[in-house]
């Protein structure tokens, strides 16, 4: 569907797809880009430039991350890896354990689209990356969350949309 609507960027929400299926997402996009490779008439007129395969909990070396990966929609090539900062707390008394990022803030410049960031839920408007994004005034802000109340979203996007322009897209499921 987004391919046919002409969608540009495409942003999974949080806790949606898991490594597996994140995997079989960039298989089927090489598998498609060497199809369309072959062919004396493709353009690749239908190919997402940008998506953002979600967050996901997985453990890698020992250590638990929520991670979404950016993908380029045309060959499945990875672009960027975002690791959530700070867990969540669920009542009652419930955490989201993952471990700390080992990079401080996930960006990508590309000179059709600028500064492109990404910010997993709370990061958005909580903690340290949210005290960064302002000082790195990205171009598009993509954010995988998984919350009930869109509120402080919508009110950090509000800011940083005013002040700088950037452009967010805050891709969000309800919690279950």
């Amino acid at each position: 569907e987004a391919k046919g609507a002409n969608i540009q960027i495409l942003v999974f929400p949080e806790l949606t797809l898991p490594l597996e299926a994140r995997i079989a997402i960039q298989e089927h996009l090489r598998d498609e880009f060497e199809s369309e490779s072959k062919s004396e008439t493709s353009t690749h007129r239908f190919s997402v430039p940008i998506i953002v395969l979600g967050s996901f909990h997985a453990c890698e070396s020992g250590k638990w991350r929520n991670r979404a990966r950016m993908v380029c929609g045309l060959d499945g090539t990875e672009l960027l890896i975002c690791d959530k900062r700070s867990g969540v707390t669920i009542p009652p008394g419930l955490r989201e354990r993952i471990d700390a990022a080992p990079t401080s803030l996930s960006a990508l410049y590309i000179d059709t689209l600028g500064l492109i960031a990404v910010a997993i839920c709370k990061d958005f408007f909580d903690g340290q990356i949210a005290s960064a994004l302002p000082a790195i005034e990205p171009d598009w802000l993509l954010v995988p969350s998984m919350s009930n109340a869109l509120t402080p979203h919508a009110a950090e996007a509000k800011k940083l949309h005013d002040r700088l322009g950037t452009v967010i897209a805050v891709a969000n499921q309800e919690m279950p």
